[in-house]
C-alpha cells in the first residue's frame, strides 16, 4: 500500500479549518499505519519516583484521556503522548484507549473546546525517555524494543 498525501493546508485560514484538515488527513493516513501497529509494540514508562509497578488498563486510559490528574499519593501526573500519525500511538490508542487516532483527535477537540489542555506531544523515544526521567509524576510510552535506562521505570498494565 502506498501512502501518498496531497497537502491541503495552503489556503486554510483559522484554527478550526486547520484542525478539520488535520483530522481528515489523519483519517486518510490511518490505514498506512494500521499494519505497523500491534498490541506488543509499546511499553508504558513512568518516572522512577512513581510508586508501584502495575496499573490497571482503565486507569492508564483515564490518565491519557485527562480524566485523572494525580497519582494515588496526590502527586500531579505529567502525561506525554505521541503524534497522531505515529504507529506507536495507533497501537496504544487501540489497545489501551479503545480508540482510533481519528476518535482520539475528535475527543481532544471536544476537550479543548471545554478548556482542557491535551498532553504534550513528543516524536522520538529518546525525547520521551528524557522527559519522563526529568519530570517526577511523568507517564508515557515508548516502543517495546527501546532500551529503558535506569532513569525511568517500566510498569505492567493489568
Amino acid at each position: 500500500q502506498t501512502c501518498a498525501l496531497p497537502i491541503f493546508f495552503a489556503g486554510l485560514h483559522g484554527w478550526g479549518a486547520r484542525l478539520r484538515a488535520a483530522v481528515a488527513i489523519t483519517a486518510f493516513l490511518l490505514p498506512c499505519f494500521a499494519e505497523a501497529a500491534d498490541s506488543s509494540s509499546f511499553k508504558v514508562i513512568v518516572h522512577t519516583d512513581t510508586a508501584g509497578g502495575r496499573i490497571p488498563k482503565a486507569v492508564v486510559a483515564s490518565i491519557f484521556l485527562g480524566q485523572v490528574s494525580a497519582w494515588g499519593d496526590g502527586a500531579p501526573i505529567k502525561v506525554l503522548d505521541r503524534s497522531l500519525t505515529s504507529p506507536l500511538r495507533v497501537s496504544f490508542g487501540g489497545e489501551i484507549l479503545g480508540m482510533t487516532t481519528l476518535e482520539m483527535s475528535q475527543y481532544w477537540r471536544r476537550q479543548i473546546a471545554r478548556g482542557k489542555i491535551p498532553p504534550r506531544i513528543e516524536e522520538s523515544d529518546d525525547a520521551v525517555l528524557d522527559f519522563v526521567a526529568a519530570n517526577p509524576g511523568a507517564i508515557a510510552y515508548v516502543a517495546a524494543e527501546t532500551p529503558t535506562p535506569s532513569t525511568v521505570k517500566v510498569i505492567e498494565i493489568d
